[in-house]
C-alpha cells in the first residue's frame, strides 16, 4: 500500500507541473483505487476523461470505481462506453476484460 501512497504524491507533483496531462490523472486514479479511495479515484478519472474523452481504459477504470461505490447503472454505462471505444481501437485484451466484468456484474440485467 505504501508504494501507492508514494505514487500518489509523485503524481500530485507531476500534475502540478502538467495539469492538462490525462495520463497523470488516470494513473493517480488507479493508485487511489488500489488503496480503496474510490471517490478520489472517480474524481481523477473524471478529469482524465475531460482531457482524453476517447480513452477506453479510463472509462473501464471509472466503471470499476463506480461499481465499488454501488453506482451500478453508471458503472454499466462506463463499461459499455469502454467496450465501444476498445472495439474501435481493436484493443482485444481490454475487450475481453470488459466483457467479463459486464457478464459477471450485470448478466441478470439487460445489456444494451
Amino acid at each position: 500500500m505504501h508504494q501507492y501512497i508514494e505514487a500518489i504524491a509523485d503524481l500530485d507533483e507531476a500534475i502540478s507541473q502538467e495539469p492538462d496531462n490525462p495520463k497523470f490523472y488516470h494513473h493517480r486514479g488507479k493508485a487511489n483505487y488500489k488503496i480503496r479511495q474510490y471517490r478520489e479515484a472517480l474524481t481523477d478519472y473524471d478529469v482524465a476523461i475531460h482531457f482524453a474523452p476517447d480513452n477506453e481504459g479510463v472509462y473501464y477504470d471509472r466503471g470499476l470505481a463506480k461499481k465499488r461505490l454501488n453506482r451500478f447503472d453508471e458503472a454499466r454505462q462506463d463499461l459499455e462506453t469502454a467496450l465501444k471505444l476498445a472495439q474501435q481501437s481493436d484493443n482485444t485484451n481490454l475487450i475481453r476484460n470488459i466483457k467479463q466484468v459486464l457478464w459477471r456484474s450485470f448478466s441478470t440485467m439487460t445489456l444494451s
